[in-house]
């Protein structure tokens, strides 16, 4: 529930500046907003869900939502549909690769080896715990 009230502000296309946190005040928030449903956003969601429902029965090999997402991707560009898109939230994405090196202060590293190291334990402890639960 936590992850799909997370999604409504986009598969509605509400225009709300900035989404509470909290689990109710987000839905409320949601439904003061209702007066400003983007039509063609909810279009996009519903074809999506369906696509990826259906599109794996009639194409086994290829996953339904990579599908969802071509189909969806494609009509938004060539119809011009006006939702948000990453590039119309984010900017215009780079159409190029580069590598830079970073620039490492070596004498700096010793204050990135305790976090580093308490990471590291945490994340051999949960994963130890979790093969523990699978063979119980």
């Amino acid at each position: 529930m936590v992850i799909f009230s997370t999604q409504i502000k986009a598969a509605f296309g509400l225009d709300i500046d900035s989404v509470p946190s909290e689990f109710i005040e987000k839905w409320l928030c949601y439904f003061s907003n209702l007066d400003s449903i983007n039509i063609y956003a909810v279009a996009i969601s519903i074809g999506t869900i369906l696509i990826s429902l259906y599109a794996g029965k009639l194409i086994p090999k290829i996953p339904g939502s990579f599908i969802a997402i071509i189909t969806m991707t494609v009509l938004v560009q060539v119809l011009e549909l006006p939702v948000n898109t990453i590039e119309s939230i984010y900017g215009e994405i780079p159409n190029s690769i580069s590598f830079d090196m970073p620039n490492i202060d070596w004498s700096l590293v010793h204050n990135y080896f305790q976090p580093a190291l308490t990471i590291a334990i945490l994340g051999a402890i949960e994963s130890c715990f979790q093969q523990w639960l699978l063979m119980v």
